[in-house]
């Protein structure tokens, strides 16, 4: 995490304006204040994250015991997952890995396009793009 804040100062040093004025104080507090206000940034999406993981533990919990299950109950869950499987072949790898960081890691769409640094308009675009996709093909019952 260490490692990360320091590239996010730097970066942010690099590709901004600089807006240091020396009568207002000296360069390492200027300095200090943006890492600190970096690094309150990045403890507050750590929580965010790991409360998103916590709640998905606790809904993976709630699935139901499947050794309790009917054969039927099995069959037809295991013809649904047949034609999942079938529709994720027609998602490229960038369609994959959203669906996956967004439903399976919990990761909110703005933080997906931060980690590939990406306009939140593709990324909501790309998973309304997947989603279709998928539908269309679960809908034809393929696979």
């Amino acid at each position: 995490l260490a490692r990360e804040i320091v590239q996010l100062v730097f970066t942010r040093l690099w590709t901004t304006e600089s807006n240091f004025d020396e009568a207002k104080g000296q360069f390492v507090n200027w300095l200090l204040t943006i890492t600190r206000n970096i690094t309150i940034d990045q403890i507050r999406k750590e929580k965010k994250h790991d409360a998103s993981k916590m709640l998905l533990m606790e809904q993976w919990e709630k699935i139901p015991d499947d050794s309790l299950a009917t054969f039927e109950q099995f069959a037809v869950k295991e013809d649904l997952t047949q034609q999942i499987q079938y529709a994720f072949r027609y998602l490229n790898n960038n369609q994959v890995q959203l669906i996956e960081h967004l439903y399976w890691h919990g990761y909110t769409l703005s933080e997906i396009a931060q980690k590939y640094n990406e306009p939140l308009g593709t990324i909501k675009s790309r998973l309304h793009q997947s989603l279709k996709i998928l539908r269309k093909h679960l809908q034809k019952g393929e696979g």
